[in-house]
């Protein structure tokens, strides 16, 4: 097949062994009309660079330069890990910010004064979120990349489970961060308590979001493994990350900036519990749902 023919359709999704071909055109007189017809009659027209026509390779949306049948393989693989990678960005990314959203939203409903400052929101969505989601958006390809069935290309990328998702990561962060904001009341003297409590809600947020990324990497696979080492871009973002929140309250300037105070042992206590506790749920989640699948026999 790939010496005689000069173009194919196949499913996107599918690999190489297991393609549709939905058009294969030999090299023959077809007219050209004809011959433009069968390339675009699927989902992606692939022409060869080297024996195809010239008419199939101007009709196709992708051209083989090396007439390989093997290449379409390693571009589907390719095309799944970016896909894999969008996902994991809008959900860590659409999380963190529902997660935020919820926090004031909710203590405002409480009756609470605000948990966070203007300048601290800022710092989380401009600093602590795009840093990690980007080190979501190069995560290395999987080994069972190619074992997972065809997607659906009418299936949206933000579906209703994928929604279900972003907001219970989100309120799991959000009530996290409650808890620590109203245990933190009755901390400090009232003169002291508004700064006080409001640096540990934005630090407990922040910090939860950035243990998240190591969560948000997979809906599957467990963070308690040797496959959480495989990214070592997020391991470099988790660590800016807290660099820069242990500088937030503890460099005098960004003290006056974002309006935080520096904090005692029990208080980072506080906040890594609060930080760390959504992480662990969300992993517990993941377990039961592995659990409750059917094993194949």
């Amino acid at each position: 097949v790939a010496r005689r023919s000069s173009d194919l359709r196949v499913n996107g999704e599918a690999s190489v062994g297991a393609a549709a071909l939905v058009s294969l055109q030999p090299r023959l007189a077809v007219p050209r009309a004809t011959l433009e017809e069968r390339v675009t009659s699927g989902d992606v027209g692939v022409a060869m660079g080297i024996k195809g026509t010239e008419v199939a390779k101007q009709s196709a949306d992708m051209v083989i330069l090396d007439d390989s049948f093997a290449t379409i393989t390693h571009a589907v693989a390719e095309g799944r890990v970016i896909y894999a990678n969008i996902l994991r960005f809008a959900r860590y990314l659409f999380s963190c910010n529902m997660s935020t959203i919820l926090t004031v939203f909710a203590a405002v409903m409480l009756g609470w004064p605000p948990p966070l400052a203007a300048l601290q929101i800022l710092w989380i969505n401009l600093v602590v979120d795009v840093i990690s989601a980007t080190s979501l958006a190069l995560e290395p390809s999987a080994p069972d990349v190619m074992k997972a069935p065809p997607r659906d290309p009418k299936e949206p990328i933000l579906g209703w489970s994928t929604a279900a998702t972003i907001l219970g990561h989100g309120s799991l962060i959000a009530a996290s961060t409650l808890g620590v904001y109203f245990v933190a009341f009755g901390m400090e003297p009232e003169d002291h308590a508004r700064a006080h409590t409001t640096t540990l809600a934005f630090m407990t947020l922040a910090l939860a979001q950035v243990f998240h990324a190591f969560g948000a990497r997979s809906r599957e696979k467990s963070i308690f493994s040797r496959w959480v080492l495989k990214n070592p871009w997020v391991w470099g973002a988790v660590g800016v990350c807290v660099f820069l929140q242990v500088l937030a309250v503890s460099a005098p300037l960004l003290n006056r900036v974002l309006h935080t105070v520096p904090l005692s042992g029990r208080d980072w206590g506080l906040v890594l519990v609060g930080a760390i506790a959504p992480v662990l749920l969300v992993e517990l989640i993941k377990l039961v749902r592995r659990l409750g699948r059917p094993r194949p026999r």
